[in-house]
């Protein structure tokens, strides 16, 4: 599942679309409520005022280095899947294949959010104009991402 937050007023290209996949969305989402705990939650949207909030602040955790303070304080534990070894075990369908669920690394993660994810969307949010939020079935999104391509 995805979830894709739509700009209101894009100043570029940056701030028109922003697709996150929907794990990943949760962590940010979080995250972001870490910052603005009273906003009640993100996921419906920003007006153009409230996202130049959201856009102070996460310049300045993203310039402080307490965005990486927070990823790090969330431990790398060992893949649950594989058991460190990046290996797919012998009860999966592809044993010794590279584990699909660590990539190979054997490391699982409480949380699967990143600085540069952080960063990302944080320029989308700059060049947005405010956001609206919607949360998207894969199978969905594949005729509007190409009728947007093509419409270009």
């Amino acid at each position: 599942m995805f979830d894709i937050l739509m700009g209101k007023q894009p100043k570029s290209e940056v701030g028109e679309v922003y697709i996150i996949q929907s794990e990943l969305a949760g962590d940010l989402y979080a995250y972001l409520l870490t910052l603005l705990p009273k906003s009640g939650g993100l996921s419906l949207g920003r007006s153009a005022s409230e996202t130049d909030k959201l856009v102070r602040k996460l310049q300045k955790e993203l310039q402080t280095g307490r965005t990486a303070a927070y990823i790090a304080a969330h431990p790398i534990v060992p893949c649950e899947n594989c058991g460190g070894t990046g290996v797919e075990p012998e009860c999966s369908d592809n044993p010794g294949d590279t584990c699909d669920a660590c990539g190979g690394d054997g490391e699982g993660r409480e949380l699967y959010l990143r600085v540069g994810d952080v960063q990302r969307f944080y320029d989308f949010a700059v060049a947005s104009g405010g956001f609206g939020g919607h949360y998207i079935n894969p199978t969905n999104i594949w005729p509007k991402i190409e009728y947007r391509m093509y419409k270009a």
